[in-house]
């Protein structure tokens, strides 16, 4: 997470999970995770410092992790513009 918050563009898939899991065994949270978990809204930040408890997509979403959701499906025709071939290697010669 501690890179990915920075951005102004927080995309998730429904396969995404987000966690702290250093903070499972003792340490605490790093990469800018001091800054962002405590402006979380409620004490969503707080209980992801804590506990490193594996989040959803959707739970990205509500605790404002990510702003955008895309179908796990569409991801490789969304990102195809932006290749000159093929991207999925079943479909490459």
């Amino acid at each position: 997470m501690g890179l990915s918050v920075q951005g102004h563009f927080r995309v998730v898939s429904g396969n995404a999970s987000m966690a702290m899991p250093e903070t499972g065994i003792g340490f605490f949270p790093d990469i800018g995770a001091s800054y962002f978990l405590p402006r979380l809204s409620g004490a969503v930040g707080m209980y992801l410092g804590l506990t490193g408890v594996r989040i959803s997509a959707a739970d990205a979403i509500y605790a404002g992790l990510a702003t955008h959701f895309i179908d796990s499906s569409t991801i490789i025709p969304c990102l195809q513009p932006w290749h000159a071939g093929p991207i999925c290697p079943s479909t490459r010669s």
